[in-house]
């Protein structure tokens, strides 16, 4: 997977113009803003952990009276649906500022400013560019870009970001100062560490954060994910092992093991086609599996939607997952993961976007799933894939706080956050058909990557073409019949 970044330069350049010197001036005149400024962006959705801020800075106020008159907390919260339970959230968090601003306000200074609606980025970065500290409260994992906006703005190195541990770009930008949102008086005293922080800290911590945000900007996201296409194209070694040479060492793993079998349908049982509706089962393929399956468990995962994969493999006592493991046919119900139609309306305005957005790129097919959604770009021109990157990237990040962005093979999955993948598939459907049973996973792409690690050191993974994250790989698509014959030799004589 490859995190989704920002234009650096487009912030770091903008950020010292005189329009945005311009901006911060007015804004501090039209806000009577003194002393240090904080500054929030955000969609008012839960997974951000507004209230969880909002107490946080209740407290810092409470415990201590210098703040109060010295700094003002500016928080963005750009509206979602006008519908439960979002709307019940809005009133809540509006409740508690509102409660805070009773509390503390004096003459012309409250504590809190609320401002509900999308701000523009050439403002935004006036915000940005003016506030002592930024503070990014997630409480589940997204692409966290103000976070790196934030950074990219603070030219001066004099700001401090507050980032969740919880978020995703935790693990990206060292130097910042982690919190957990669920503990209001660290997070209150995270707050007052960031603003009474020593202004040599405060710019060597911020220097590492913009050189890591620099490194890795969009240009650089664009790269890694061509890299990854080329490289999948050439078929650049890895340090995966070529299964075909190793069978003797995996018949010493599964003697007096009890085998299960996963097998990921698009790149692996089938090869990438043009388009997905074209992806065909062989019946040499399919009697395989049906043999397979007299020996060992079988189960089949895949992207698609699981009544689509069903009827592909069109082979009844297996079992079955769609939409990269969030729906599970076990061979009597449809278990469903948390999360699979929370944000279905959400998922219709975000791909409804990217088709009005890319509708002038030929070659983008927008798949959708139902629960997820795939956008297929294999057969755009190599010379569009920068521009084409950039309009996604920039819509995906209006989205970054409900769903998962990821990269396969010329195609993104955006999933919702919290969703299953396929890694926890593999586990869920193993303790519940035999828990003492060996996996053996086959996939293609970074997908099945998580099943990979799912079954580190327990099972065994097999990759379509050399993956470091995988045990053995097979030298393409073509081998898979292969592998399926040998896989009941195996057992058999294991």
């Amino acid at each position: 997977a490859f995190p989704i970044s920002i234009d650096y330069n487009w912030f770091n350049s903008n950020a010292s113009t005189p329009q945005t010197s311009d901006l911060i001036k007015n804004l501090k005149n039209k806000y009577k803003l003194v002393g240090y400024t904080g500054i929030g962006v955000d969609r008012l959705e839960y997974t951000k952990a507004l209230l969880k801020r909002m107490q946080a800075i209740d407290l810092l106020f409470e415990k201590y009276e210098k703040f109060r008159g010295s700094f003002t907390f500016i928080q963005i919260a750009v509206p979602t649906r006008i519908e439960e339970p979002y709307l019940s959230y809005k009133k809540a968090v509006e409740a508690l500022i509102s409660t805070v601003n009773k509390k503390y306000s004096s003459g012309f200074w409250k504590p809190i400013i609320y401002i509900e609606k999308k701000v523009e980025h050439r403002e935004l970065l006036a915000y940005y560019r003016m506030s002592d500290v930024a503070i990014i409260s997630s409480i589940y994992d997204g692409m966290n870009l103000v976070a790196k906006e934030y950074v990219a703005s603070q030219v001066d190195e004099k700001g401090m970001l507050i980032l969740s541990e919880l978020a995703g770009a935790a693990e990206e930008l060292e130097g910042s100062i982690l919190v957990n949102p669920y503990d209001i008086e660290n997070f209150a005293e995270s707050i007052k560490k960031a603003l009474v922080m020593q202004d040599k800290e405060k710019a060597l911590r911020m220097a590492v954060l913009r050189k890591q945000v620099q490194e890795n900007d969009i240009y650089k996201w664009i790269s890694d994910i061509i890299k990854e296409i080329l490289r999948s194209c050439a078929g650049a070694r890895k340090s995966c092992a070529y299964l075909f040479d190793h069978l003797d060492d995996i018949r010493a793993r599964l003697k007096g093991a009890r085998p299960m079998l996963f097998l990921d349908y698009d790149g692996t049982l089938t090869p990438i086609v043009s388009s997905p509706d074209k992806a065909v089962l062989a019946k040499e393929t399919r009697a395989l599996i049906v043999k397979l399956k007299e020996t060992m468990g079988v189960a089949i995962i895949s992207g698609r939607d699981l009544m689509d994969t069903k009827e592909r493999v069109g082979i009844e006592g297996l079992i079955y997952a769609g939409n990269h493991g969030a729906e599970i046919w076990d061979g009597e119900k449809v278990v469903v993961s948390q999360n699979v139609s929370a944000n279905r309306l959400l998922l219709n305005d975000f791909l409804l976007q990217l088709k009005d957005a890319t509708e002038r790129f030929h070659g983008i097919l927008i798949e959708d799933k139902g629960a997820t959604a795939s956008i297929h770009y294999r057969l755009l021109k190599p010379k569009e894939f920068a521009e084409f990157f950039n309009t996604f990237s920039t819509i995906a990040a209006e989205y970054e706080d409900l769903f998962n962005v990821t990269s396969g093979k010329k195609v993104f999955e955006i999933r919702p956050l919290g969703m299953w993948n396929k890694g926890d598939a593999v586990s869920w459907i193993t303790k519940q058909a035999d828990p003492k049973s060996m996996a053996i996973y086959i996939g293609d792409d970074t997908t099945d990557e998580d099943a990979f690690r799912a079954i580190e050191e327990t099972g065994i993974s097999i990759s379509i073409g050399e993956n470091s994250k995988a045990d053995y790989y097979l030298k393409s698509q073509k081998e898979i019949k292969d592998f399926l014959k040998e896989m009941r030799g195996l057992v058999e004589k294991g």
